[in-house]
């Protein structure tokens, strides 16, 4: 992806399985997925949760596309049964026959000896099940699959690159973390993420919301978010407790995506130096501020 200015590619995520919404299975790839692509600088805008049902799929792409999105990454559905029918609803979102694609054979039937070499006895068959997983609209690139059977599969079109994988964590981790690892270096290029936390002790967090309010005035583009974490148990005590030994903190955390590494540095520790001076500054109680959380 070539950009002049940094610019983080915005991405929409879609897991797909009936069996998500119906309480059978807990999902846990948009959380991953969330945690993956905002390390590579992406900008997440939405991630959502459907049913294994053609028209649903279609519609949800089809909203993507609208929408302009650089990156859609949808899990499940490629699977041998007759839910699966992701790789059909993006055939029909983009108008394009779905077409037998000899690379993706060759991948399934790849994976189907290595199963028959390792567990003697199971079906190795290239059954018309099996040879669905290959079927691929036209001009989608197999995704080896390293620890199953149903490739993934890559697809660009008018500027949005289509990723479908697998839903089992393990395929679909396996295909984005080792098979895209090159294509990532290249299509997040230029853009970074950046992000540094700091410990507050001794302010209630309600407390600190007008500072971190004044402080992003500084800089609008960099993310604040306060999470308050207990650190030891709390007892009820009429002792005057220093705010250093308090048994509860605030995490402070700013981020930034849209930049290159040294001016993210740059903007974010201005802003933590603008909220610590006015923090010392303004508040009128003993407090306690840990500038060593450090950045990823």
């Amino acid at each position: 992806m070539t950009r002049g200015e940094p610019i983080a590619p915005t991405i929409h995520l879609i897991a797909i399985g009936s069996e998500l919404l119906n309480g059978e299975t807990r999902d846990t790839n948009l959380a991953w997925l969330i945690h993956f692509f905002t390390r590579k600088a992406g900008k997440i805008l939405r991630a959502v949760v459907i049913r294994d049902d053609f028209d649903s799929v279609k519609w949800e792409i089809e909203r993507a596309r609208s929408e302009g999105i650089d990156l859609m990454v949808t899990t499940g559905g490629l699977g041998p049964t007759d839910d699966d029918a992701t790789l059909a609803a993006i055939a029909g979102c983009l108008d394009l026959p779905l077409k037998l694609n000899e690379e993706a054979l060759g991948l399934v039937m790849e994976r189907i000896s290595a199963m028959a070499r390792f567990r003697p006895g199971i079906p190795h068959k290239l059954t018309k099940e099996r040879k669905g997983m290959a079927l691929f609209p036209q001009g989608g690139i197999p995704l080896r699959n390293p620890a199953g059977v149903a490739p993934g599969m890559l697809h660009t079109v008018q500027g949005t690159t289509l990723v479908a994988v697998p839903g089992v964590p393990s395929e679909m981790r396996g295909i984005i973390r080792e098979t895209l690892r090159d294509f990532w270096k290249d299509f997040f290029e230029g853009v970074c993420y950046v992000r540094r936390n700091i410990i507050v002790k001794g302010v209630p967090e309600a407390e600190l919301a007008p500072y971190m309010r004044r402080a992003n005035t500084v800089d609008p583009g960099v993310y604040i978010k306060s999470k308050l974490k207990v650190v030891g148990k709390i007892v009820a005590t009429d002792k005057v407790c220093p705010p250093e030994k308090l048994p509860w903190e605030i995490v402070l955390h700013f981020s930034i995506i849209e930049c290159t590494r040294g001016d993210g540095k740059r903007r974010t520790d201005r802003l933590v130096d603008s909220l610590v001076s006015d923090l010392r500054k303004r508040y009128k109680h003993p407090l306690h501020i840990d500038l060593r959380p450090g950045r990823v």
